[in-house]
């Protein structure tokens, strides 16, 4: 299980990666916080990715947590802190993209983890295939805005998995 902050999800809906996190982590689980920017506000906003996220949730592709019982005061947004906070209460991991959110939650011992590495883990177990890889690596680099050094030290990586 793996628990997504509002950006790694929406992240995640464009560049369509949502059924290979699925494959990696088996549950893709929100907090009411991130389900409330994400879906409620998106559907606001007439935003595509909150009625397909939407959808997901029907068909219990995304699962809806509670907000964590313990409130933090991290200085972060709401679906950052709502994340780490449930994460750190259920002693799991968390799918963060802000690199403030992810200090904090380093910080406070949290397991992080992006998108990049869900992507090279899928690319490892042979989940996806290095074309597959390559091409949902390059969907998210651009809806994501991944810098240069980023796609290096990813492409990187990957190269010593396929040694």
């Amino acid at each position: 299980m793996i628990k997504l902050d509002a950006a790694p999800l929406i992240y995640a809906l464009k560049a369509n990666l949502i059924p290979i996190l699925k494959k990696v982590y088996k549950e893709i689980v929100i907090t009411q916080t991130v389900f409330h920017e994400v879906v409620t506000r998106g559907k606001e906003g007439r935003h595509r990715d909150a009625f397909v996220a939407e959808k997901l949730i029907e068909i219990g592709d995304i699962i809806v947590h509670e907000d964590a019982k313990q409130e933090l005061e991290l200085g972060l947004g709401p679906g950052e802190t709502a994340t780490i906070a449930s994460a750190l209460e259920e002693r799991g991991k968390a799918l963060l993209e802000d690199m403030r959110a992810v200090r904090t939650g380093l910080r406070l011992g949290l397991n992080v983890e992006f998108l990049s590495i869900a992507l090279l883990k899928a690319y490892q177990t042979s989940i996806i295939t290095e074309e597959e890889f390559n091409e949902l690596f390059e969907n998210y680099c651009q809806v994501a805005g991944v810098s240069v050094i980023e796609r290096y030290k990813t492409q990187k990586i990957k190269e010593v998995i396929k040694k």
